[in-house]
This record gives C-alpha cells, sequence and structure tokens, in this order.
C-alpha cells in the first residue's frame, strides 16, 4: 500500500488512541491534580519544558518534511501551527512557557 493513501486506519487515529489511553498519563500533570509537587518542582519541570519547547517546532518541522503518510502530515501541520500560536506571537508557545517561568 502506497504510504501517501488513507486506506485502512488514517495513522493520526491511532496516534490519537494511543495518547488517550489511561496509561499514557503524564506524571507531573497528575502531580499537579492531586498537589503531590512541590513549588521547586514546579520550577525544574518548566525550566526543562522551556527547553524543549523552544526547539520543538524544528523537530515538528524535519518530521513532517520527511514523513510519508499524507494524514500525518496534516495533524505535523496543524501542530506546527498551534505551537506558533496560529499566528499571535503572544500564544506562541514558547512565549507562553516563558511567561509561565516568569511567574512562578
Amino acid at each position: 500500500m502506497d504510504p501517501g493513501t488513507t486506506a485502512g486506519p488514517r495513522f493520526s487515529d491511532e496516534l490519537f488512541a494511543i495518547v488517550g489511553e489511561e496509561n499514557f498519563r503524564d506524571p507531573m500533570f497528575d502531580a499537579l491534580r492531586k498537589k503531590t509537587i512541590s513549588r521547586q518542582g514546579v520550577k525544574i519541570w518548566i525550566l526543562q519544558a522551556a527547553l524543549v519547547v523552544r526547539h520543538f517546532t524544528r523537530f515538528i518541522s524535519a518530521i513532517h518534511s520527511n514523513c510519508p503518510h499524507r494524514d500525518a502530515q496534516q495533524l505535523l501541520a496543524e501542530n506546527l501551527w498551534e505551537e506558533h500560536g496560529q499566528g499571535a506571537v503572544s500564544r506562541d508557545h514558547y512565549s507562553l512557557v516563558r511567561r509561565l517561568a516568569r511567574s512562578w
């Protein structure tokens, strides 16, 4: 089957199914919900998140440019647009995480 076709389950649907599984939870957000993480722990997490978010758009772009699945390309393009705040600099994810870091 041509990797660019959408015959059979969509690649993006399979990814969302994995993310929706209970065991695919982020322990950081669970700790925040349960209030079992210290303020210092949150600060460290924010700084680590900033390092990832800063270059995440480059990672997405690289994957998109090499992805043979058309529906996955679309998903990656949408994610890239969201990461850039859908064109609004104030909603750019790196700008948001920087503001979050300053607020803690």
